[in-house]
């Protein structure tokens, strides 16, 4: 497929909400992406992304008990942003965002998100989306972007910043459309032997 820019096929956006993130951003991400995944799950073609990650570095430190709390990185909060060309629009976007208790070092965990089948079936999504986007805060930090946690389409700042407003404008009539894996259906993940991560499962909610 011919790729034109996303700001230019989306329409313009403003910067503001990217320009902040990158002031307050962290030099080195806390968090690392393994891999990603897209697939279809279930007898009724439901839609999943596979994220596996994993906490990066250790704060030296002589104290035992500060080198043992540093092995955890504490208050993560993961967001997925997508869009989708559609039959019945050029595009759709879904937005999820997860808080995360504490990831360990050294384990690698699975964070998994899914739409479902019937909503795959109408508007006839495929199984790669035409962009997505993950984004991670640590303790209220924003986590400095790493270019694989993008399609190649959002590398870009303001490609990414596009899809961000996209998802804000359409996020009360989306929103629980797109749920983490506690949310899912049970044959979605009752069969799943993966290391999932402790979730703070707060009701489906606006960041």
């Amino acid at each position: 497929m011919t790729y034109a820019p996303p700001i230019l096929r989306w329409g313009c956006a403003a910067l503001t909400l990217f320009v902040a993130g990158i002031l307050s951003a962290s030099v080195s991400p806390q968090v690392r992406v393994n891999r990603i995944v897209f697939d279809r799950i279930g007898n009724d073609d439901g839609w999943r992304a596979r994220i596996e990650l994993s906490a990066t570095g250790v704060t030296p430190s002589s104290d035992t008990a500060t080198v043992r709390k540093s092995r955890f990185l504490d208050d993560l909060v993961c967001s997925l942003r997508l869009s989708f060309e559609s039959v019945h629009q050029p595009f759709v976007f879904f937005e999820s965002h997860v808080e995360i208790i504490s990831l360990e070092q050294g384990e690698t965990y699975t964070l998994d998100f899914y739409l479902p089948g019937e909503v795959v079936r109408r508007d006839q999504l495929s199984t790669e989306p035409f962009a997505y986007l993950l984004s991670f805060e640590v303790a209220g930090n924003p986590q400095a972007f790493v270019p694989r946690w993008a399609s190649s389409n959002l590398q870009s700042p303001t490609a990414r910043e596009a899809l961000i407003q996209h998802c804000a404008a359409v996020r009360e009539q989306q929103l629980g459309i797109l749920v983490p894996s506690y949310h899912a259906p049970p044959e979605y993940t009752l069969r799943e032997r993966v290391n999932r991560p402790p979730f703070r499962r707060i009701p489906v909610t606006t960041p």
